[in-house]
């Protein structure tokens, strides 16, 4: 064979195999570097203007895809892509990062999401709408930003939506679930300790140092109590700072004078001060020249008041400025009979009694009877005129 025929074979066989190779992966066993742009697709072309990019993927279906080859005991192995877009006709356009090995997607970005959706400062604060929290975590929008707490029922319980909210009206909690009801909200301009609950649980409304269950500060004085439940579950209503309720419900005034206290036995004493306590199932002092007891009536027709007894004196009339034993007491009841008795208590002898018959007696020396007979023990005098004597 000539040499010009030998060349000739030689230079078909290299055009061949560079052909072949143009079409072939290309396998590089060392370090490649690029001093320019890259391209990396179907779509790529001769020519590509890059501009500011680096690396370009340009095709219809655009992946990276991290695939951990690990296969010994221990090490990780979970494979993850970045995707751009639905491959589908009519998909979503996105960008997501997606765990290829349980087929779940823990981030994704749609597009159409507006500028600073998600954004991580440079302190480690996250701003939701903004670019400058400030806080860990601040949420902007320019109608009511809040947060959706949403229980899908997935778990096996019962579906539940609530919102937190707040905009220039008031924060509140929204009840999404029934009908939007707002059972929690907050005005603003709120003061200082419009509810506060301490440490072990007391609550205080308008009160940061609540010394009960539930302390409702005074609005003439924060450390005093318009409405008080101490820690003996004691109601006090206007409790002055350092006094608490001496009863399961104690009404005062200045001082920590009891007006009306109802006590644990359900005996309620009116008037009582600050050391007296109810000695009967209603017991009333009087501390001043006023009525202890005022009924008035308004134009009804009932009684005024109504006293039932069950055998027992119904009301009884004691002067305690005179001594026990020397008739300080009257009572006034009704017999079994349905006699109307007065009688002095320690002179029983000293009663007066009117009979349902219409017959009346005072003691043992005055009587009369139904026909109207007068019966007399003792001496008439008649200072004037006596008819028909």
């Amino acid at each position: 064979m000539s040499s010009q025929k030998t060349a000739a074979v030689w230079g078909l066989a290299l055009l061949l195999v560079t052909t072949s190779n143009a079409k072939a992966d290309q396998l590089i066993q060392d370090d490649l570097v690029v001093v320019g742009s890259t391209c990396i697709g179907v779509d790529c072309s001769s020519g590509e203007t890059f501009s500011f990019d680096t690396i370009r993927l340009k095709e219809n279906n655009l992946r990276i895809k991290f695939q951990d080859t690990s296969n010994a005991g221990g090490f990780p192995t979970i494979d993850w892509q970045l995707t751009a877009n639905d491959s589908a006709n009519g998909g979503t356009n996105y960008f997501a990062i997606e765990n290829i090995d349980d087929e779940t997607i823990p981030f994704k970005v749609v597009h159409g999401a507006k500028t600073n959706s998600l954004y991580v400062h440079s302190n480690g604060y996250v701003g939701l709408g903004t670019a400058v929290p400030g806080l860990q975590l601040q949420i902007t929008n320019g109608n009511s930003p809040g947060i959706r707490l949403e229980q899908d029922g997935t778990s096996g319980f019962a579906a539940q939506t609530w919102d937190v909210s707040g905009n220039e009206t008031n924060f509140f909690v929204r009840d999404v679930t029934n009908g939007g009801l707002l059972p929690f909200r907050i005005q603003p301009g709120a003061p200082n300790g419009s509810l506060f609950v301490a440490s072990d649980g007391d609550v205080g409304i308008g009160s940061l140092t609540p010394d009960g269950q539930f302390d409702v500060a005074h609005a003439s004085n924060i450390n005093n109590h318009a409405f008080l439940i101490d820690p003996s579950s004691n109601v006090g209503i206007n409790i002055d700072n350092s006094f608490v309720p001496r009863g399961l419900l104690d009404v005062q005034t200045t001082g920590g004078v009891s007006e009306l206290i109802v006590e644990s036995d359900g005996d309620v004493g009116i008037g009582m001060g600050t050391t007296d306590t109810a000695s009967a199932p209603l017991h009333v002092k009087r501390n001043g020249q006023s009525n202890g007891i005022l009924i008035e009536d308004t134009g009804g027709s009932d009684p005024l008041l109504t006293a039932k007894n069950n055998g027992a004196p119904i009301i009884r009339l004691t002067n305690n400025i005179v001594s026990a034993g020397s008739g300080q007491s009257w009572q006034l009841y009704l017999n079994n009979n349905g006699a109307f008795r007065i009688q002095n208590v320690d002179n029983p002898s000293a009663v007066f009694q009117l009979n349902n018959d219409g017959t009346m007696f005072m003691g043992s020396k005055f009587s009369v009877d139904s026909n109207g007979n007068t019966t007399i023990d003792g001496n008439l005098t008649v200072n004037g005129t006596c008819t028909g004597c």
